[in-house]
């Protein structure tokens, strides 16, 4: 949410919600430095659950900081334009699964080449969107016991085909093979076949990735993955 202020903007974040009202409180919480943690915030009378587009200025009641100011700081510049960056890596970040976050943001940013300076968004502020917002529709990470859930349809739904070739239980211990119908393909075709596992890139419960490479014409191509 924007409240504009001549050409400068000042951003609030949804904070809670009641039966009757939505509460905005300014995005400015710092401590440190000049200016103390703001204390302004908004209420919207809750019209509907589509609060962002259902409303009406006589909705909002504004609460300043104090009685002197009504926030503890100055009003940011370019905050508009910030907003739609992070609001189109976002989108990019559902779109594009695999994409790295930082590919996405320079993307997003050579699309809006008048920002610059004081305007350009934070690249590290801006990965950990991307990041979080690819993590909430991804299913949850398992816990440390080997008693987990696998939620085949994700697979389905972002590699728009079988991914998930199948599950090996010896001793107790899963083994979880992933492969698309392409890779086996190859890997049928191949004369040279190299094996390679990495505990680097996994967290527990997992304890290996197992991935099982042949060699394509010149160069090397992953051809199995299984999680020990």
């Amino acid at each position: 949410m924007n409240t504009s202020n001549q050409r400068y903007f000042l951003r609030y974040s949804k904070k809670a919600e009641t039966s009757k009202f939505f509460t905005w409180r300014c995005t400015s919480r710092s401590t440190t430095g000049q200016y103390a943690a703001c204390r302004s915030y908004v209420k919207q009378l809750k019209r509907s659950s589509d609060f962002l587009t259902n409303y009406e200025q006589g909705d909002f009641e504004y609460f300043v900081h104090s009685l002197d100011e009504n926030h503890s700081h100055p009003p940011v510049p370019g905050v508009e334009t910030l907003i739609c960056v992070y609001r189109d890596c976002k989108k990019k970040a559902l779109e594009e699964h695999f994409v790295p976050a930082s590919k996405i943001i320079m993307e997003v940013l050579k699309e809006r080449q008048p920002m610059a300076g004081s305007h350009m968004p934070k690249e590290s502020n801006l990965k950990r969107a991307v990041n979080f917002t690819r993590a909430k529709v991804r299913p949850r990470n398992p816990a440390n016991d080997l008693d987990f859930f696998i939620d085949i349809d994700y697979f389905s739904r972002v590699f728009e085909e079988t991914f998930y070739i199948a599950e090996v239980k010896v001793e107790g211990a899963r083994h979880l093979i992933f492969a698309t119908k392409a890779q086996l393909t190859q890997l049928s075709r191949v004369k040279v076949i190299y094996c390679d596992g990495t505990f680097l890139l996994v967290t527990k419960p997992f304890m290996q990735l197992f991935t099982v490479n042949g060699m394509l014409t010149s160069s090397e191509g992953k051809l199995l993955l299984s999680l020990n």
